[in-house]
């Protein structure tokens, strides 16, 4: 199963911010390509070497840990500058 619980908490962070037509033709194109890189493993495991895979796991975490740090900023960005946020004194 490929959506877990960071699928779903990408979605409600998403809909905060774009329109639910976005969100679902993000998610069908996304559906696409997982189809079409899953249906295409047997070719790149005859194609790549095991020290390509390697590289490619990095190079991924590297992408998945930027997105993470973007959402975080985001958010936290969203949550310091709401009004209820600052404390009057």
């Amino acid at each position: 199963m490929l959506a877990g619980a960071g699928t779903f908490t990408t979605l409600v962070s998403m809909k905060s911010q774009y329109e639910e037509m976005s969100i679902v033709a993000a998610i069908l194109m996304n559906a696409g390509v997982i189809y079409l890189v899953l249906s295409s493993l047997g070719w790149l495991d005859k194609k790549m070497t095991p020290s390509a895979f390697v590289v490619l796991r990095k190079v991924f975490g590297i992408i998945v840990l930027a997105i993470g740090i973007q959402m975080l900023y985001t958010h936290l960005l969203h949550v310091t500058m709401l009004p209820e946020a600052v404390a009057m004194p």
